[in-house]
């Protein structure tokens, strides 16, 4: 039984490693000149965010949400909103929020306001009030 669970454990390893090294390898690392810019990345490497995002491997799902939001990627918006509404793990949701903050999809960001005031987390309702804080705050120093 050992044998078949640590099989089972290096098989995801390596199935997660996989994943990610396809995903660096496909993005084009270009230095980012404008912070509200979104990035132009490959069509391989957007799939792979989602097979990422869509994943078991937690660290491998977890990255993919990260690197979502990082570069912007607007085309995996709706799948986060999806992933954030089936999820009960407050990390995972949280990063999930951070992602699509980051990515700024203003439809989906209302479709989340109204799931995160009826969701049972504090946590995840603090952290959304933080950064709608922070987004009403860049909103005032942008327009002055």
């Amino acid at each position: 039984m050992a044998t078949v669970n640590n099989t089972y454990r290096n098989s995801s390893k390596v199935l997660g490693l996989t994943i990610m090294a396809l995903f660096l390898m496909s993005c084009s690392f270009q230095p980012q000149t404008n912070s509200h810019q979104s990035e132009e990345l490959p069509d391989i490497a957007i799939v792979n965010i989602l097979n990422g995002i869509e994943s078991e491997n937690y660290g491998v799902k977890m990255s993919c949400i990260y690197y979502a939001g990082k570069y912007k990627i607007r085309e995996v918006s709706q799948n986060l909103v999806e992933e954030i509404k089936s999820s009960d793990d407050d990390e995972l949701c949280q990063m999930l929020v951070w992602s699509l903050y980051q990515i700024g999809n203003d439809s989906c960001c209302e479709e989340l306001q109204t799931f995160v005031k009826n969701h049972s987390s504090e946590k995840l309702k603090v952290l959304c009030s933080y950064l709608q804080k922070i987004k009403e705050y860049e909103t005032a120093v942008a327009n002055n």
